[in-house]
């Protein structure tokens, strides 16, 4: 096998092998692409409880920070990405 994706179809494996990435959360991906550490401390707790607390919204918005930084990083990836769908 060459690497090379056989499909335009969205697939996880080859989105897994464009990316180099396995099957990781956004703290390992944040922490693999952009050297820094995602606090998810959060991430269990009590999301359907009103109003939420300063950590929730603290961790929702650095998701929403570092999702942009991965766009901008994979974006930059994307021509090597797309070769293997060539």
């Amino acid at each position: 096998q060459t690497g090379a994706c056989a499909t335009t179809a969205y697939s996880p494996d080859c989105s897994k092998r464009a990316f180099e990435l396995p099957i990781l959360g956004l703290a390992a991906v944040c922490n693999r692409h952009l050297g820094r550490f995602l606090d998810k401390s959060a991430r269990t707790s009590d999301w359907t409880r009103r109003p939420l607390s300063r950590q929730q919204l603290d961790y929702a918005a650095a998701d929403a920070e570092v999702l942009l930084d991965l766009h901008d990083v994979f974006e930059r990836r994307l021509p090597q990405v797309e070769s293997l769908f060539a």
